[in-house]
């Protein structure tokens, strides 16, 4: 009988030490899994990558400005030369094209796509090897002819040439799969002699958002012939001239004769349905030209529904987001306990049965 009993006793250890190192294996795997992505990385051999610079030829300019800025009169034509190196571990394909520029919605320059209409810059450019295959670690220099109308605006113009690699990469995360298009650029600016203007106009604003961020987005014009780059205040009233916010703002360039609706984001309290009044104070130019606009905007229930959704409209963008994070933060320290947890559970079931059968020997 005393043998049976402790046969017993030693078969139901085993079997809470393999539950136990199950709930211990369980944990491990939930550990990492928070840590590590299920995807993994399979070696293919390499890629290819491409970069796009001025030639030796020019590398004065490049050494500090690492792009072209052509002095050119109406009518000229030029040539200049661009080096395109194979930075990457395999043979390649890259295709060379010209593009114009503008600017991007929150300013900064910004390159149109291929497909893009050419009108500027874009449309002066021609380049004489549209396509090159490269070994890794090898360059080529490409010339490219620059021919400036003979009739177009004095001032500023820019533009680029694109290196694009023509090999698209794949990324896939779980069912969905991306194609990466990689490309570099070289900008090419051209300054046309001639009267020069800088000019700045603000047209209008729009209240607007989404995604718990409210916004105003104010309608800029750079309507001279020179790059600026604004900055300064706009304040938001009520209709009694009371203030409810104040923004400072410190744009990016704006590129001649292009046109932005710039967002402005506000922070703290939303804005709730009503009347209210904008006062714009931008700073621009080699002369730090003033520019001051008021405008008179309203907000609707229908405005605050697409910044917002269903969510309080007097929410904060800022306290929504720190909530969000907060909520995060709780399930991390409640994932982290039950992890403890398990790990605790696992250690009694394996060492305390193990125990059970010496000290019941012990006692009799």
């Amino acid at each position: 009988m005393p043998a049976i009993h402790r046969s017993r006793t030693c078969w139901r250890g085993r079997v809470y030490q393999l539950i136990a190192a199950g709930i211990c294996a369980l944990a491990f795997a939930l550990l990492l899994g928070g840590v590590i992505p299920v995807q993994t990385a399979h070696a293919d051999g390499g890629t290819a990558a491409f970069s796009i610079r001025p030639a030796a030829a020019h590398s004065t300019s490049a050494a500090a400005i690492p792009y072209f800025v052509l002095n050119l009169k109406p009518g000229t034509t030029i040539q200049r030369t661009v080096r395109v190196t194979n930075t990457g571990t395999a043979p390649g394909s890259v295709a060379l094209y010209p593009v114009d520029a503008t600017t991007g919605q929150t300013s900064g320059v910004v390159y149109l796509s291929h497909q893009a209409p050419r009108s500027d810059v874009g449309a002066w450019i021609t380049v004489t090897a549209p396509h090159l295959t490269l070994n890794p670690g090898q360059s080529q220099e490409v010339a490219f002819t620059v021919v400036v109308p003979s009739t177009v605006r004095p001032g500023q113009h820019v533009g680029g040439l694109v290196a694009e690699n023509l090999a698209v990469q794949n990324a896939s995360n779980s069912n969905v799969q991306i194609g990466i298009q990689h490309l570099s650029i070289v900008a090419v600016q051209v300054n046309v002699p001639g009267p020069q203007s800088q000019r700045l106009d603000a047209t209008g604003i729009q209240a607007g958002g989404a995604h718990n961020y409210q916004a105003l987005f104010v309608s800029l014009h750079n309507m001279g012939t020179q790059m600026m780059k604004p900055s300064g205040t706009l304040q938001v009233t009520d209709m009694a001239g009371h203030q409810l916010k104040q923004v400072k703002l410190t744009l990016d360039t704006l590129l001649p004769q292009t046109t932005i609706d710039y967002p402005v984001y506000l922070d703290g309290q939303a804005l709730g349905p009503g009347h209210y009044k904008a006062l714009l104070s931008l700073t621009y130019g080699d002369l730090q030209q003033t520019l001051q606009r008021t405008f008179d905007f309203k907000i609707t229930a229908a405005d605050l529904t697409q910044v917002f959704g269903n969510r309080s409209p007097n929410t904060p963008p800022a306290a929504a987001a720190e909530g969000s994070n907060g909520i995060l933060r709780v399930l991390a320290i409640a994932g982290a306990v039950a992890l403890l947890l398990l790990v605790v559970l696992g250690a009694s079931i394996i060492f305390v049965p193990a125990l059970r059968p010496r000290l019941l020997a012990r006692k009799r």
